[in-house]
């Protein structure tokens, strides 16, 4: 089981995946998984989306550097799309359910 950041204070488990123009940013891992988000930095607004760029909404990312305000589990079969055509990076980590 993780260790959430409302637990100690840090996450006990995340990894940074990063792209440089709009795209997949992480692919999914399969039906078996859970992908969790847990921060965003990026260099200009950003939309984050399911699969790709008609997908649903996952956030919005405004310019900088972000700690979501709560950990955000989604479907880890799941690609996530960045729609940016600059620098984003995503903190995150995948649990097997």
């Amino acid at each position: 089981m993780p260790r959430y950041f409302r637990d100690d204070g840090f996450e006990g488990i995340a990894s940074v995946v990063s792209a440089t123009g709009a795209g997949v940013i992480l692919s999914g891992q399969g039906s078996s998984t859970t992908t969790y988000l847990l921060g965003a930095n990026a260099h200009i607004n950003t939309t984050l989306r399911e699969s790709g760029v008609a997908g649903n909404v996952i956030l919005n990312v405004g310019a900088g550097n972000f700690n979501f305000p709560a950990t955000i589990a989604l479907d880890g079969s799941k690609n996530i799309y960045s729609s940016a055509a600059d620098s984003v990076s995503l903190f995150y980590y995948i649990q097997n359910n």
